[in-house]
């Protein structure tokens, strides 16, 4: 026969057989049920039924509650979180019980193209699967051995800040996104510097300024000791009285002092030597002087600007362009994926400085990326999700967040 239809009938205890489709080979199952209806009968089939949610530590949607003095937890009161949240409430809306079980490895679910296996997350949920098809292959053959079948039952759904990737999806199923974020990058802020009394030291040296000491002492000794032997230095205090043997030399310790340090101040000096060996020394300071105050200029401009410009990284783009701040990801997270796969030749470079960096940039977890661009002092960027790190921002008053978002994607519940 061809061109016929057929209509699905179901027995309800109810209303007895009730019309629930049709079937016709064009356009194959067309239910005609209401959604209303459609909506009950899922309800009353997860009545008091109880489910195996899987899940993984990690701030803020699933954390260990914190104990209290001779507390006793166990079961779901071991933990706190949006993820414990969101399942307790749809399982008031739907009316079933669920047990929370965290992951063993901890991870969210990659597949490794070597071993041909998931881990994490995604494993436990096709494990589940896996079993499920042994279960009933079993039964089918030997239903004697049944009683001796031990089904290891891990995990009916996954919960937690579980992104939705192409790859993912081709190994288990997704509800609809129940949050919507993106790739960000977590930084450290810029650590204001306390203001130092003696910063205008910096732009030389200790050993500079202690040779420039010593020979400030020097050549002022110097001086002092040529303008005393020298006749040209000794003057005639009373010059209207040209017969006076009485003679003077103003170039004591203190004058002596205060040539040289006028000279190096770039300021000159009111009273000036008039032998020919000391002006052969002062020249020869002043000199010395014209060099240092020169560099002390140069290295004073430049020691200001350095001061001002800090490592400036505002964007993805900013951190591919540079080798000296390292960047990591969460191994075998989505950001990792992304980055992996992308075919963007900014990401691309990214990934092949991540993959090549040494030590080792990757993390086990967001706390880990986290506690090490703390510890980076802004040598260390870490990419991750933005909902984790708005909530590490929120918490963490020195680590800011760079840059917009590199893509779009969803955390969504996660079903064999």
């Amino acid at each position: 026969r061809a061109h016929f239809h057929l209509d699905i009938i179901e027995l309800s205890k109810d209303e007895g057989f009730k019309k629930i489709a049709t079937w016709d080979p064009t356009h194959g199952v067309n239910y005609t049920r209401s959604q209303g209806e459609v909506y009950s009968q899922i309800v009353e089939s997860l009545q008091n039924k109880t489910f195996i949610v899987a899940s993984r530590i990690g701030a803020p949607f699933l954390m260990f509650k914190e104990k209290k003095d001779g507390e006793f937890l166990e079961g779901n009161n071991r933990f706190e979180g949006y993820s414990l949240e969101l399942i307790d409430g749809i399982s008031k809306i739907l009316g079933f019980q669920y047990r929370m079980e965290l992951v063993p490895d901890g991870k969210y679910g990659s597949y490794n193209k070597i071993t041909k296996k998931w881990d994490g997350l995604v494993k436990h949920l096709l494990d589940r699967y896996s079993q499920m098809n042994s279960f009933s292959k079993e039964y089918a053959h030997a239903c004697r051995n049944l009683c001796d079948f031990v089904f290891e039952k891990k995990a009916d759904l996954a919960v937690c800040d579980l992104t939705i990737t192409y790859e993912r999806r081709t190994a288990v199923d997704f509800t609809m996104p129940f949050m919507t974020l993106g790739i960000s990058i977590l930084y450290a802020k810029p650590v204001q510097q306390p203001k130092d009394l003696f910063s205008f030291l910096s732009p030389l040296s200790l050993d500079v300024w202690i040779y420039m000491a010593t020979a400030y002492l020097g050549v002022s000794v110097l001086l002092f000791v040529l303008s005393r032997m020298a006749p040209a230095d000794w003057e005639n205090p009373h010059p209207c009285k040209q017969d006076n043997d009485e003679v003077e030399n103003i170039w004591d310790m203190f004058n002596a002092l205060w040539l040289t340090m006028g000279s190096i101040m770039g300021q000159g000096c009111d009273i000036l030597p008039k032998a020919i060996s000391t002006r052969l020394v002062a020249g020869m300071w002043w000199f010395f002087a014209l060099i240092m105050l020169s560099s002390y200029t140069a290295n004073l401009a430049a020691f200001l600007t350095m001061e001002r410009m800090d490592a400036t990284i505002e964007s993805a783009e900013d951190l591919a362009k540079q080798s000296k701040i390292k960047y990591g990801v969460v191994m075998g997270g989505s950001t990792m994926a992304f980055f992996q796969t992308s075919n963007f030749s900014t990401y691309q470079r990214m990934w092949a400085s991540m993959e090549s960096a040494r030590p080792s940039v990757f993390t086990k977890s967001n706390d880990e990326g986290r506690d090490r661009v703390i510890k980076g002092k802004r040598m260390y960027a870490f990419l991750m999700e933005s909902t984790s790190l708005e909530y590490i921002t929120e918490r963490y008053c020195d680590l800011t967040q760079i840059g917009g978002l590199l893509d779009s994607k969803g955390y969504g519940i996660a079903m064999p």
